[in-house]
Order: structure tokens, then C-alpha cells, then sequence
């Protein structure tokens, strides 16, 4: 049996998180050795108060009585709960959402093709996209301008906020859609 803490609680700092977040192999390297039971002892509105997808999908996990991520169940193409969690909510926004396609040798995370012919691109971009170099940011900034010229739109959302308020984001992202082009 493992009893894992994942010591963030109210009042934590954003370094802190972040740090927990970086250090998912050593997540993932203490939850792996369970070999009978897993027991997760956290403060649940903290994790979701904070940017640390991988946490929130670990609790998610362990309240979820079948063992495994609702993402790994519901479709295999979404890499996080904070992506299972925004399909759902664009899904019941009434948004007809193509998962994964690759555009000129991109893999997007989700494609909307609005009535006008529009097309966006959303991104849930996890903490992978933050360093403190930028590069992450350049490679991103580059890759949006090739898929903007291809005629996309691209928005980006935060994995923590697909995580933590889904149908909040996919508002935006419905009425983005359903906006009239000028």
C-alpha cells in the first residue's frame, strides 16, 4: 500500500506548484509502486485551484472507483484529463470537435469548423508550454503563425483551466465560433 500527499494546500505558491508539476516522473515513480492500494490524502479545491494537471488527474483517478483515468476509457486520442474534461464540455456546448488531426504536419488537439468556413484550432497547452527560456513559447508562436497562414485560428487555453472550469472555456471558444467575421 502507498499513501501519497501531494503537500500543496491552500496558501502554496505558484513555484511550489509549478516544481510538483515538473517532477511528474517522481509522481509518477511513487504512485507506481502500489501494489494493493494507492491512497491519495490531499486538499482537492487546492488542486484544482492550481495549475498541476498531472495532480488533478491523479485525484481524479483515485476517486474514480475502476482504477483508471476516465480519459484513458473514454477516448484514447486525449492525452489528459484537462483534454477529456474540454471535449466533454465543447461536446455539450454543441460544437462539433475533430480530435487530434494533423495540419501540415501538426498535430492539433481539437479542430472546430465553424458554419462560415472558419476553422480553429484549440490547444490545451500543459505546463510544457511554460519555461523559463521562452523556447517552448517561440516553438509555439511559430507554429501558430505557419497554421494561421494554412487559414486557422488558433486559441490556446491553459491545462488547468480545461481542467478546472471546461464549460467556462468552451463558452469562449462557442461564441469565438459563432461569432460573426467582419
Amino acid at each position: 500500500m502507498v499513501l501519497f500527499s501531494p503537500v500543496l494546500a491552500a496558501g502554496a505558491r505558484m513555484g511550489s506548484a509549478r516544481w510538483v508539476e515538473d517532477q511528474r516522473n517522481l509522481v509518477n515513480v511513487a504512485v507506481s509502486r502500489a501494489q494493493r492500494a494507492l491512497i491519495v490524502v490531499g486538499d482537492a479545491a487546492t488542486l484544482a485551484s492550481l495549475p498541476v494537471p498531472t495532480l488533478a488527474a491523479l485525484a481524479a483517478a483515485a476517486r474514480d472507483e475502476s482504477g483508471g483515468t476516465r480519459a484513458s476509457r473514454e477516448d484514447p486520442q486525449l492525452h489528459s484529463e484537462a483534454e477529456q474534461r474540454l471535449h466533454s464540455a465543447l461536446v455539450e456546448a454543441g460544437l462539433t470537435v475533430e480530435l487530434k488531426p494533423l495540419v501540415d504536419g501538426y498535430e492539433l488537439d481539437f479542430a472546430v469548423m465553424c458554419s462560415d468556413g472558419r476553422q480553429i484550432n484549440i490547444e490545451c497547452d500543459g505546463v510544457q508550454h511554460i519555461d523559463a527560456r521562452g523556447r517552448q513559447r517561440r516553438q509555439d508562436l511559430a507554429r501558430d503563425q505557419i497554421l494561421q497562414r494554412c487559414g486557422w485560428h488558433v486559441l490556446r487555453y491553459p491545462a488547468w483551466r480545461c481542467l478546472t472550469e471546461p464549460e467556462s472555456v468552451a463558452k469562449e471558444i462557442r461564441r469565438h465560433a459563432h461569432r460573426e467575421t467582419a
